[in-house]
């Protein structure tokens, strides 16, 4: 019922550790 709202959470959360990754090696 309410995996679209999961999956966006999760998929934001999996994006910012990316950007925080990249922010951190740059």
């Amino acid at each position: 019922m309410g995996t679209s709202i999961i999956l966006s959470i999760a998929l934001t959360i999996i994006i910012n550790l990316f950007l925080a990754r990249r922010r951190v090696k740059i």
